[in-house]
């Protein structure tokens, strides 16, 4: 049976037999005792499991299912659940979407929702479980905190992104200089009619009015935004929603120290929309280096976060995976008591032995305190193929009818 029918047929009563659960809701304690590995897997998940990418972001069930036991595979410390959090508030308003085979959806650019300004003015946000993909979102964090016994962390898109996609980044940007009232009313009917709307159906569809809301401007990086868009927009609406609601972050400036004379800048507007955490990204590290992020973490007794990029994952060879983690272990990690290392966006091409071989590297190598050299950096990493794995996991764990009938 394909690996596709055989994650559609499972109950997912028998997929909790092969997840690593127990380990998963001792995140907390491992990240006190060693560097973490998470990653964003979606389209990667896709291509491997041969997943129908439409049914993958419709189907919640399928989407879970898909994502835990690619997470179980790989050995990440936290489960990745992304999805495009950046479309759902867009598409339920309206907004065409693009479907391709094997990605995630897209906006159609070319046909931006609020073409003429008038075009906001006419909008009724219906934020209700029915509406697009509301109820994929409601299902998926249900299924979480089900199989898990832990509470999803609330997605939503933030207003800057929402906005940008449905009046277009150049026009956004006309609109910012000549018509401040014009932004004024549509970021106001993002944050109180369309985003706090939902954050809050979320929290009443899982029973917890204090669970953490995160908010993700992802179109918020310099340099295709500038400070005084962070002073004059995001940063105060990110206040003004933290108003309204408890417990909220936005996920900004996600790239671009580079634009920075002084990287304390960068970290200011980074932080002020996420306190306690600072984020690098692989084309940040190679502009400025590890040093940068990792002292500014240690003075400031914050927690790092450093990525590795699609593109490095998808065209390293595998004989040069021991330095690239040594580096980020030894250069990014040193000396801090919380450090995670984020696999970005991994491509539906990357080979599953170098993901595999990273995991396991950091979880052997990355224990604490991380300081000076790392003597050694040599091993041979378990792993097999996601066919295999899944196999002799379901054949040790689930009950032999169920086996026979899914072997076949």
């Amino acid at each position: 049976m394909a690996t596709k029918n055989v994650i559609n047929f499972l109950p997912i009563e028998e997929i909790k037999n092969i997840l690593p659960i127990s380990d998963w809701q001792k995140i907390g304690e491992f990240s006190k005792k060693r560097a973490i590995i998470e990653a964003q897997t979606h389209n990667h998940t896709i291509k491997l499991l041969g997943l129908e990418s439409k049914k993958f972001v419709t189907d919640p069930e399928l989407f879970i299912k898909s994502q835990l036991l690619l997470s179980a595979y790989y050995g990440f410390d936290r489960p990745c659940i992304d999805y495009d959090f950046y479309n759902i508030e867009s598409e339920a308003l309206g907004q065409e979407m693009i479907y391709r085979n094997g990605f995630l959806p897209e906006v159609n650019s070319a046909k931006p929702l609020i073409a003429e300004k008038r075009d906001l003015y006419k909008l009724k946000p219906n934020i209700s479980k029915d509406k697009a993909r509301f109820s994929f979102v409601l299902g998926i964090n249900k299924l979480f905190k089900s199989i898990l016994d832990i509470t999803p962390k609330i997605r939503f898109c933030g207003p800057y992104s929402i906005a940008v996609n449905l009046r277009g980044y150049k026009d956004l940007m006309f609109d910012m200089e000549d018509d401040k009232k014009f932004v004024k009313d549509l970021f106001n009917f993002l944050t109180d009619e369309v985003i706090i709307p939902w954050v809050e159906l979320q929290k009443k569809e899982l029973d917890n009015p204090l669970v953490t809301a995160g908010g993700i401007e992802a179109t918020a990086t310099f340099p295709n935004i500038s400070t005084r868009t962070m002073d004059e927009w995001i940063i105060p609406y990110y206040e003004h929603t933290k108003q309204k609601l408890n417990n909220v972050t936005f996920t900004t400036c996600c790239g671009g120290i580079s634009n920075f004379k002084n990287s304390e800048d960068f970290f200011f507007y980074q932080l002020s929309t996420y306190p306690g955490i600072i984020k690098g990204y692989e084309w940040d590290i190679k502009s400025k280096g590890f040093k940068v992020f990792n002292d500014y973490a240690k003075k400031n007794n914050l927690n790092l976060r450093l990525g590795i990029s699609a593109q490095t994952l998808l065209s390293i060879k595998t004989k040069e995976v021991p330095m690239l983690v040594r580096r980020y272990l030894e250069e990014g990690g040193a000396g801090l008591n919380y450090y995670s290392i984020f696999l970005s966006d991994i491509d539906p091409d990357t080979n599953p032995y170098i993901i595999s071989s990273i995991v396991q590297a950091v979880k052997k190598f990355g224990v604490f305190p991380i300081i000076g050299k790392i003597k050694e950096l040599s091993f041979i990493p378990e792993h097999k193929d996601f066919k295999d794995w899944l196999t002799l996991s379901l054949k040790s764990m689930i009950n032999p009818f169920l086996f026979q009938q899914i072997s076949k």
